[in-house]
């Protein structure tokens, strides 16, 4: 409309190599603006990767890491878990 303005772009790319095994990787960048303000717009960009994998027949290993970039700061988030499925 003519108050707000924007563009999103994203791209997500999922892998099994080996049967277990599972990797994806994100990928992406929005960008806000209002040219009734006449300010820039905003762009804020992200990536994110997880991993996750059967270890055995019950154990389950997963691994996620997230990085944001934009107008407010930075960020990183991580996770990983190990789980017992009976």
């Amino acid at each position: 409309g003519t108050q707000a303005d924007g563009a999103l772009r994203s791209a997500a790319v999922e892998v099994q190599p080996w049967g277990r095994f599972r990797m994806d990787v994100t990928a992406g960048e929005r960008s806000d603006g209002r040219p009734l303000d006449g300010a820039a717009p905003v762009t804020l960009r992200w990536v994110g990767a997880d991993f996750d994998t059967g270890l055995g027949r019950s154990w389950y290993l997963t691994l996620s890491m997230y990085r944001e970039r934009g107008a407010d700061g930075r960020m990183l988030q991580s996770f990983g878990s190990l789980s017992y499925r009976f």
